[in-house]
Parts: C-alpha cells; structure tokens; sequence
C-alpha cells in the first residue's frame, strides 16, 4: 500500500473528486502488449468549474465504498476514503456523493483497494486502452484506470482531457557465468570438457509490480543439467520457500514462479539472485560459443539475457629433427596432462581426440591405451576412452576441449618412435583463446656408437694377414739368397 501511494502521489495520477477535467481519457508511454481497462466509479454532470457526482445503489461499486449508515439522516459515511453519500429527494436509491473530507493520500487508498476488488466491479467497466488507441472517449464521470502492468492505478474526473501516464516499469533480467561457485561473474567464461560452470540470474524489479513473474532458462544441448543433481538456490530480501516454486516444465531447463504477493512486497530496484550450475560436455564447438538463455516473462512484457561458454583446442606437431619440411612423424605415444593428472578423451577420428566427460568415462567398459604394438592399437576405435593418443603421418594431433585459462598442461612422451630417442622433458603449453596453439615435439634419431666386449672374428683376419705378408718376406729373401 505504501509502494502504491508513493507512486501514485509521485505521478500525480490520483485527482481529488474536486477537480474537473475531459471527456477523453488517454493514457501516455503505454506499454506494448499491455492493456488499461477504465470502470465509471461516479457518474457526473460538469458545468464550468461545477461538478456534481452521483452513486446508484444498484452500482457495482456501491457496496464498496458505501461505508456505514446514520439511520436517523440515512447518510452512508466512510471516513477511509473521505467520503459521504446522501440520498435524493427525488430517488432514494441515487445518492449524491460529498468528496471534500478526500485527500490525495485517501484517494491513494481507494484506488488500491479499488484495484485488490477488481472483479468485483467489472461490469462498471466503459472500456479499454491499449498502445494503438492510446485513448477513450467515456462522456462526463469519475473513472478508475487500472493497468495490467501492475500498481498503476488512476480516478480521473471527466471534463475536457485527462491524460494518465503510465510509469510502471517491468522487471530486467542479467545473466552471467563463471568457472567458479563465488565467481568472479562474467558474460563469458572459458573451461575445459566435463567442467562445471555456474550461472548467475540477475532479476531487478522495477516500479510497481504487482503480479506474477516467471523466469525460465533453456540450455543447449553442450549443457548438461540434472534437476536430481543441482542446487538451484534463490537470494531476495524476506524472500521464504513459500514465496517461489521450482519445477521442470517439458522443453526448458527449470522454470520459477514468483508469486503475486512477493512481487509486490518488493521496492524498485529491489533484486532476486538466482544461481545454478552445468557441465559443459562432448557436444561444445570449438570457436563456437555455448549461449545459455534466459527469460522472465511479466503480465505481457519479456526480458532476455545470454551468457556464452567457451572451450578450445590445441594441436601437436611431431616431427624428426632431421626433416627440414617438418612433417608429422607417426608412432609417438603421449599422454596430455593437467598438472600432473592424466586428462582422458575420447577418440573421434585418426587425428582427434576431445578431453572426455565424466559421463563418457563412466559409460566405457574399460578405458583402452596406446602400446605401440600393431594388434594392441588396432583395437582403438573412434568414440573409445583413452589415456593417451599415438601421433600419425600427415597430420598433428587436435585435442578439443581444453580451457584456455589453464597454464598447467602438458604433453608427455611415453613412448618414441622407433629409432628415435624419446623426449626428455615434458611439453608445457597454454592453449590460445583463438584456437591456433601448436605444440612442437621434436625427436631425434640416436648415433650408432662403438662395439665393445668380444672381439669375434677380426683378430683371424688380422693374424692370417700378418702371416700372409710373413710368408712373403721369408719367400723373397731365400730368393734373393739362392741368386746371390
């Protein structure tokens, strides 16, 4: 009630029954969709700066603002709204209405208490209002405006031009996420495959709201939601369970329902934090954000918002250190880690592999490894869960799925091509925000070093050269003897 006078007095929209105005009412800054239903309180007759209101017992607004009767002078008097009703002489169901003792506050008053009893009087309804005819001709009365946006409430006496402008505003709506429970919250976040990432609904109420608000979100299909398995919490001042009600309708994530009676206990500004939290899974696109939205719905008036999820990729070059053209060099096992903790994924072709979901790790019947032997590796197929990935001809490797944020990954060899000496330190990398990382590993093939131990058949190659050459000195002297 208070939230209503305050506005009412603020917008100048509450006119005492002295005051004389048109035959048209129009209702200005109208809201699209929304409508503004006009009922005859008193009816009136206006001459100059004269009025004269009248009430029939037979009106539908009678037994509300009639009050109690002096029996003895048969005058109905209620003292709330400041006014009385004294009976004709000429008809004793007509009774003349004496609005002097109503102040703009009491006015206030009736006009909320009018609006609370609405359908009590709604066959004293002359008409409607809406963003196309902006206005209503209704001839010589008093008149109460009501609008579905809310608190708005008017009593407007008749003459010439009664315009009514309308300043209720809707509710908004912000949303925001984070790779964090207690943020800090963004309109985008960046985080690996199979992380959780936590939502922030913002809802701001706005001025004179009085009627039901319905938030829903829907997430695509690279959110994973589980009502049975998520901690939807809501935040407003006074706010108690009674206040809202969760449930799953068919084609959205969740929707709340915020009830008339709290909407209304709120003050402009006033906000509602709603906060709740998915994972992102196998279904992301790299360098296509993940958009999750909201939407609040009040009388006809909608507000939406998105927050964007992100996840990147990253590439591995292997090649031999002795290849100027740096082609991929196939046979090379590695494991991607996370600060020391393997990170499994999932195989989607020769060359690709996505950081795999808890999901896809719990549906596998055993998560397989790369060994480097022909039969051991011909059984990995495309969509089994690895722990580690086999470099190949012609192509790098492409992990999807990785957060750019984090600085602790790293390729680790566990196995070289054959021939080549395995790599003795670990790869670190960051991935890049615009997915164009490429982590160079480079191997080597090692020298052939010198034999040593047993010094199998050269020692008789050399001694029978040496008596060969033995042989042939002995011969050539004894010749050169026996010619001497």
């Amino acid at each position: 009630m208070k939230k209503v006078l305050a506005l009412v007095l603020a917008l100048a929209m509450v006119l005492s029954l002295s005051t004389a105005f048109a035959a048209t009412i129009t209702v200005s800054n109208a809201n699209e969709d929304e409508s503004y239903d006009v009922y005859k309180i008193f009816d009136a007759v206006i001459n100059g700066s004269a009025v004269s209101y009248t009430i029939n017992s037979s009106s539908p607004v009678w037994d509300l603002v009639k009050g109690t009767q002096n029996e003895t002078t048969g005058v109905w008097t209620n003292s709330t709204y400041g006014l009385a009703f004294t009976p004709t002489v000429s008809n004793a169901s007509v009774y003349v209405v004496d609005g002097s003792a109503m102040t703009d506050a009491k006015a206030a008053d009736l006009a909320a208490y009018l609006k609370t009893n609405i359908a009590s009087i709604s066959t004293a309804k002359v008409g409607t209002i809406d963003k196309i005819t902006t206005s209503l001709t209704t001839g010589e009365g008093y008149y109460f405006v009501d609008s579905t946006m809310g608190s708005l409430c008017a009593l407007a006496t008749e003459d010439t031009a009664q315009e009514i402008r309308e300043k209720n505003t809707p509710p908004s709506l912000e949303k925001k996420d984070s790779d964090a429970a207690d943020g800090p919250w963004g309109k985008t976040t960046d985080v690996q495959i199979g992380d959780t990432v936590y939502f922030q609904l913002t809802i701001t109420d706005g001025t004179g709201t009085d009627k039901e608000l319905i938030l829903t979100d829907t997430m695509p299909d690279s959110l994973t939601f589980d009502p049975d398995d998520n901690d939807i919490t809501v935040a407003a001042t006074g706010i108690t369970d009674s206040d809202y009600a969760i449930t799953y309708p068919t084609g959205v994530s969740f929707q709340i329902n915020f009830t008339p009676t709290f909407m209304a206990s709120l003050d402009a500004s006033d906000t509602i934090v709603v906060t709740f939290s998915a994972i992102l899974n196998e279904k992301a696109v790299v360098g296509t954000a993940t958009e999750n939205e909201a939407e609040i719905t009040y009388s006809n008036q909608h507000d939406t918002d998105t927050a964007d999820v992100n996840t990147h990729k990253v590439e591995l070059l292997k090649y031999d250190g002795a290849d100027s053209n740096k082609a991929p060099l196939a046979g090379a096992i590695f494991e991607l880690r996370n600060n020391g903790t393997v990170v499994k994924l999932v195989k989607e072709s020769a060359n690709t592999y996505h950081v795999a979901t808890a999901a896809e790790i719990a549906a596998a019947s055993t998560v397989k490894a790369y060994t480097g032997v022909a039969a051991d590796d011909a059984e990995i197929n495309t969509d089994d869960v690895v722990s580690n990935f086999i470099t190949v001809d012609g192509s790098n490797i492409v992990i999807e799925g990785v957060d750019d944020s984090v600085t602790t990954y790293a390729f680790v060899e566990t196995k070289a091509p054959l021939g080549f000496n395995p790599l003795t330190e670990a790869k670190t990398f960051t991935a890049a925000a615009d997915n164009t990382t490429v982590v160079e590993a480079e191997n080597n093939s090692g020298t052939t070093l010198p034999s040593t131990g047993g010094i199998g058949t050269t020692i008789f190659y050399v001694s029978g050269l040496i008596m060969v050459l033995g042989a042939s000195i002995i011969l050539i002297s004894r010749r050169r003897a026996d010619a001497k």
